[in-house]
């Protein structure tokens, strides 16, 4: 259970605020803020949209968030969804600050040894309300959030890999202008492509990949990466994100290798998919293997 130690404030004294100590906003859903302050009767954590007068109290962490987490006697702690909080009007710049009751906000510091996230590489997502909101240091040394619309794009909410097959389900998120016609793997850096027609139901579809066009494909380049993207009469949209099977969405993920045999004797395809640090789904390639001539 999270302690505070109680002080007495006079009405007169402005409480002098410390620092934040850590700051993430997790899969663009989730917002966890930890600040080491004093111990105020009655402080909370705030938003402070700049230029503006609008104050948003940032919710206060339940007791099943605290499990297993240890927080310092002196710290004040917000957690909770962005989804409730910020909405599509609300773009802009948002100031995270301390408040006392009887006093105005106070802008907190963003400590300089502060836990932030996410960092580069890695790079912030839309969340559930269509927005990316970015926590970051300003010039000052100020702890905020950025807050802006979040673009049109694909998202891979399952994919299998497993021996003989790859298959994912894709959907449009903030999608406008001609639905795409085909999925399209294009090799990096190389003239390789495969593309399969895409039916889509409500801005969604189900593919699977020909693994046979793509060996053929792959036959004049024993190992290569192919990324994955989404053609309309628009042009090519990647798609990316991270599938909902995904353990840690925070990380690069790869799944397992797995292989598919060709009908025929020739080259066996050893593919696995991986979600690169910018999110965006790719396809490590190997043909280096070849097929046992079938009998």
């Amino acid at each position: 259970m999270l302690c505070r130690a109680r002080a007495r404030l006079k009405t007169s004294e402005t409480p002098a605020p410390r620092e934040i100590t850590y700051l993430a906003v997790i899969n663009g859903d989730d917002l966890w803020i930890s600040a080491d302050v004093p111990a105020w009767p009655g402080a909370e954590l705030v938003a402070v949209r700049r230029k503006h007068r609008d104050v948003r109290p940032l919710p206060a962490p339940t007791l099943a968030d605290m499990i297993g987490q240890q927080a310092r006697p002196s710290a004040l702690l917000a957690a909770g969804s962005l989804a409730d909080l910020l909405t599509a009007q609300d773009e802009g710049i948002w100031d995270l600050a301390v408040r006392a009751p009887g006093h105005s906000p106070v802008r907190l510091r963003l400590g300089e040894r502060a836990q932030l996230y996410p960092v580069p590489p890695a790079s912030p997502v839309a969340g559930s309300s269509g927005l990316i909101i970015t926590p970051y240091r300003t010039a000052d040394g100020l702890a905020a959030l950025r807050v802006a619309a979040a673009p049109t794009s694909v998202e891979v909410s399952e994919l299998v890999s497993e021996p003989g097959r790859l298959a994912l389900t894709v959907e449009l998120v903030r999608w406008s202008g001609p639905e795409p016609t085909a999925l399209v793997l294009a090799q990096r850096g190389g003239t390789g492509r495969v593309s399969v027609p895409l039916a889509l139901t409500d801005r969604t579809a189900a593919v699977t990949v020909p693994l046979d066009q793509v060996a053929q494909e792959a036959v004049s380049t024993p190992t290569s990466v192919w990324d994955v993207f989404v053609q309309s009469s628009d042009g090519l949209t990647r798609c990316g994100r991270t599938a909902r099977d995904v353990s840690d969405p925070r990380r690069v993920y790869r799944y397992v290798t797995s292989s598919y045999q060709p009908p025929a004797t020739g080259p066996v395809l050893v593919f696995r998919p991986y979600f690169t640090k910018d999110r965006y789904l790719a396809v490590e390639i190997d043909t280096n293997q070849q097929a046992a001539p079938r009998g």
